[in-house]
């Protein structure tokens, strides 16, 4: 005959060693993020973070329209973009470029790395909404944070060479490595 105390006692234990071992896993993916200087950032900050810094393969991030996933030590973690924010992240180029549609935080590599570049970004009825020189930074690549919920024209130039393109309200491209300067 089952001894029901004994039973109950054995349960409770197991309980409390599962429950253990969660909280020390989410102790550890916590700490992950922590020791990366990613913990605790608004989603812009989390973003530029990632874009501008060198992680060296321990941070792997990709964003797409709708969230920032993020590995580290074989943890994933996902941050939703807020529902009006697009984030897009574009490499302009003379000679190199390469195929993307997801951008790679961490990741994708551009040809014009630490350039200042000028950037005209239009609405749809052609109103300048911002200009000024951008850098490409060490990954080659301009980001912009832009309301999902409009259609602009973006103008680049350096170098006296230029090219345009046009980035269509809410649409899950997040990389463009077309923007040829001729």
């Amino acid at each position: 005959m089952i001894d029901v105390k004994k039973y109950l006692i054995g349960l409770v234990l197991i309980s409390l060693i599962l429950v253990g071992v969660i909280v020390i896993n989410n102790i550890t993916k916590k700490n992950s993020l922590v020791k990366a200087g990613l913990a605790n950032l608004k989603i812009t900050e989390l973003i530029e973070r990632l874009e501008d810094n060198d992680f060296t393969g321990e941070v792997k991030s990709s964003i797409t329209d709708q969230e920032v996933k993020i590995l580290i030590e074989d943890y994933e973690y996902k941050f939703d973009l807020p529902e009006d924010m697009l984030y897009i992240s574009f490499a302009p180029y003379t000679s190199l470029t390469h195929e993307c549609y997801t951008h790679s935080l961490t990741g994708c590599q551009g040809e014009m790395v630490n350039k200042e570049v000028y950037v005209i970004i239009y609405d749809e009825e052609g109103n300048v909404l911002s200009e000024g020189f951008k850098n490409t930074g060490e990954d080659g690549f301009i980001g912009l944070f832009l309301d999902s919920n409009e259609i602009y024209r973006i103008s680049v130039s350096a170098n006296s060479l230029s090219n345009e393109f046009v980035v269509e309200g809410r649409l899950d491209q997040t990389c463009f490595t077309e923007v040829e300067l001729t």
